[in-house]
């Protein structure tokens, strides 16, 4: 694998469940030799709201079932990757908050959300109280610190959509890379953002759902460098 460029400090690898997690960061610790690698299920990344802003992602495709591969990244993508204030709305929150983040670098075309001026700021955690009373309000599209600021379930999120709530974000997360070793990818992402095939058959090693390289496999939290760093020598 090649290694990303200057890809430091720590990185969530966020997979369908922990254990494929831990075996991706093994196999991924080549991608990001300078990084600090931290194998998290998607629940995992969003109780993470101690964190001062979200930790970059690489989201893990475990290769077990096409279909299965891309409901899990779609759904990753729709929980974790809401976008940051349209312009025109920046500044009016720029008038408002005394700290906000910079504005993020855009490089693709105008979307018809930046020119939106209204949102409706909650600040701090939003319950799924909190956000079911704020359906008062005429304003549908809400903006929040991060995407984990947000405590509700995927049902009740479901329901706020019906209602025509938008979420944007102070602090994107940021997303380095999807890991996948088929399709399951293919149109759910910007263009641009990097595809790696890891794990699939023919390739130096198993699938993603086996830590294939004899490495330890990295307990909770544990960055997958240590634990590969601690792979005895063959005799």
């Amino acid at each position: 694998m090649k290694p990303a460029k200057s890809t430091g400090g720590t990185v969530a690898i966020v997979a369908r469940h922990r254990d494929v997690a831990r075996a991706a960061a093994i196999r991924l610790h080549a991608r990001l030799p300078r990084a600090r690698l931290l194998p998290m299920s998607l629940p995992d990344y969003l109780r993470r709201r101690r964190d001062p802003a979200p930790l970059p992602v690489v989201l893990v495709a475990d290769g077990g079932d096409p279909d299965r591969d891309r409901a899990f990244l779609e759904s990753a993508r729709d929980r974790l990757l809401w976008p940051a204030p349209g312009g025109d709305l920046y500044d009016a929150l720029a008038g408002v908050l005394t700290s906000l983040p910079p504005r993020p670098r855009r490089s693709r075309p105008r979307r018809p959300e930046d020119a939106e001026t209204t949102g409706l700021l909650l600040e701090g955690t939003v319950t799924s109280e909190r956000a079911l009373a704020a359906l008062a309000s005429p304003v549908r599209r809400w903006v929040v610190e991060h995407a984990a600021s947000v405590r509700a379930s995927p049902a009740q999120l479901a329901r706020l959509a019906r209602e025509g709530v938008t979420w944007s974000v102070l602090i994107p997360v940021p997303l380095l890379a999807v890991a996948a070793s088929g399709p399951a990818a293919r149109g759910l992402f910007p263009r641009g953002t990097p595809v790696w095939r890891i794990g699939a058959p023919g390739d130096d090693g198993d699938a993603l759902s086996s830590a294939s390289s004899g490495g330890r496999v990295p307990g909770p939290g544990r960055p997958a460098s240590r634990a590969r760093s601690r792979k005895s020598s063959p005799r």
